[in-house]
Parts: C-alpha cells; structure tokens; sequence
C-alpha cells in the first residue's frame, strides 16, 4: 500500500509498504480521508518528543471497515468507522483510574505506532466507532479533534450562563468555541491574531478580539462587565498571552489549559493565588467524549463542514503540512489516499 513514512525533519516520503497485519483484538480500515493536525506540523519539523520514526503519520481519520481478527464487539466488516487513536497499556496506575488518556506509557497512532496517512491503517477494535448516515466520511474525519474539544468542555465548570473566552481561533479553538456557545447559550468570545482566522470566526457567528489591535485584558473586561471569564480556555499556549492568562478571569474563576507548549511558559501564581482560581490540564479525550463529539456531528448541532478548507490527494501530504503550519488560509486539510 501507499504511505507517507516520517524519517526525520522535513523528510516524509510516500513509500510503498506492507498492508498492516492483524494481532487478536484488532482490525483493519481503509482510510477514506484523514486530517492534518498540528501534531503532524510538528512531527514534520522534528519538533515533536514522542515521535518515533520510521512511522507512519497521521491520526485523524475516516474509513471503512474492511478486517477484524477477534471479538468484533459488535462491528462488521463495510460498516463506516472512525477510531480513537490512543493505545494505552491498560496496566499503568492512570489506565487503572480510568484516566486511560493519560497513560503514562501512552502510545499513539501517527506518533509512535502507524498511522493513517496511508491507504490502510490498523488499530485496536475497542477503539473503532461506527458513524451514522448523516455523516460524511470527509466530517467524520474531523472525529478526533471535536473529541479533543468535548474533553475540554466536560472537564470544565462551563455552564448556561458562564462568559467563554477561548484563546486561539484554529481548529481547537473552533470547535471548543461552537461547543462553549451550546454550553452557555451566551455569545463566546474567541482571541486570534490571525487576520484569516478572525474572519473564519466571524463567519460562524463570533466577534472575535484581534490580538494584535487590541488590548485583550481590556476587551474582555469591556465584554464581561469587568468581571473577566468564568472560564477561559486556553487553545492557543501563546507565550504572550500566557503570562496575562490569570488576569483575564474573574474571581473564582476557571482556566482550562489544552494546548501542548512547545516550552515553559511563565504565569502569575500570585494572582492565582489572590483570586482563587482553579487551572485544570486537559490532555486529548476518552470514550465517553467520542461519543460526544460523533452525536453532535450526526445532530449537526455543530459545523465541522466549514471547517474543511482544503482537499488533497494523499501524495500532496508535504504541501498540505507545509500549508497547514502558515495558519493563513486553511482550517483543517484532509487528504484522500
């Protein structure tokens, strides 16, 4: 099959290389489309630590179900599928309260096991969830980011009511803004600096504050009666915005952090401290947010269509990438093997 193997910064080639083969309890799919995610800039850049090439890359995928070697907990081969690319031990003290997204042997398709861009991809069938009609495969793609996001409103205190600010307007920021707004049923305030990504902002119905025109201290104030955020989420892990990150919430506030810094970011402790406010990590997402993210899909009670921007065949992959880290005129890209 054809594949885009990693090998080392700024080197990934399309290759030819065996269809996987399957162990007990695992199956295989045949990738219909699948997404480029900031990860894979990084992986591209050699910036990423868990990277581990030679590997396939890729995560973020749609496909058709086409093998399963075990108990097809009640899957069949034609069904149309996606899969939560985690593999975790199972055995770790994380795994065993249940935090199997944060295992702390954790493994992940694209990363350091293969991945999806490729024309076939294997993963374990625990992890496959079979999608509804109305979904396309190039939406369905986009399963694993809107998981991500419903991870970060679940583990907020975000409820009807609760002023939203999201630092970040890229596909995170996106889809944790569309799903803040449902949450709160108040408009969200969104904050980029991306002149293309406030526009796609204002497309779907946000006023956005322009970073780089505007004192945002001062307009989420304006926005929030001097209150600042009932929770802010942090999607964006800007070192700039980091160190005033505690000063945009009100008191007793709440800051979610789901960006992954490329290094440490300094912020006020002194004013967490003074205003009580609680800053909760949150890594990636379990079951229950798949479920999540796949059900609003198939309600359409979020837009993941708009969010495409670009379609490419799989070989255009180092285009895409290289397309997708300029941040100035694509949302998401998927690439079709």
């Amino acid at each position: 099959m054809k594949a885009m193997v990693y090998h080392k910064a700024h080197d990934v080639r399309m290759e030819d290389v065996p269809v996987p083969t399957l162990n007990e309890g695992e199956a295989l799919i045949k990738v219909a489309y699948t997404g480029i995610c900031g990860s894979d800039v990084s992986i591209f850049n050699g910036k990423h630590p868990r990277a581990a090439p030679p590997v396939i890359i890729g995560h973020e995928f749609s496909g058709e179900l086409v093998e399963i070697k075990g108990n097809a907990n009640g899957l069949k081969v034609g069904d149309r599928v996606v899969a939560d690319p985690l593999l975790d031990c199972r055995t770790c003290q994380a795994c065993l309260d249940g935090i199997y997204n944060s295992c702390l042997n954790l493994k992940m398709l694209g990363h350091n096991a293969d991945g999806s861009f490729a024309e076939y991809v294997k993963t374990r069938i625990s992890h496959i969830y079979r999608i509804e009609d109305s979904v396309s495969m190039e939406v369905a793609a986009l399963a694993e980011p809107t998981a991500v996001s419903a991870h970060a409103l679940r583990v907020s205190r975000a409820h009807v009511g609760d002023r939203v600010v999201v630092l970040g307007g890229g596909p995170i920021g996106i889809l944790i803004a569309q799903m803040a707004r449902i949450t709160t049923n108040r408009p969200v305030t969104i904050v980029e600096v991306g002149e293309w990504r406030l526009g796609f902002a204002r497309k779907l119905g946000f006023d956005p504050i322009d970073g780089k025109t505007q004192n945002v201290k001062d307009a989420i104030m304006d926005r929030t009666n001097g209150r600042g955020a009932d929770v802010l989420f942090d999607a964006a892990g800007a070192a700039a915005l980091t160190e005033q990150i505690s000063s945009f919430c009100k008191v007793g506030g709440q800051i979610v952090i789901v960006a992954m810094p490329k290094e440490p970011r300094p912020m006020d402790l002194g004013v967490l401290t003074l205003k009580e406010l609680d800053v909760h990590g949150c890594r990636a997402f379990n079951y229950a947010d798949m479920e999540t993210g796949l059900a609003m899909m198939a309600e359409k009670r979020i837009d993941n269509e708009s969010m495409i921007t670009q379609r490419m065949p799989l070989e255009r992959c180092v285009e895409g990438i290289e397309l997708a880290q300029k941040a100035d005129a694509s949302m998401k890209i998927l690439l079709q093997p």
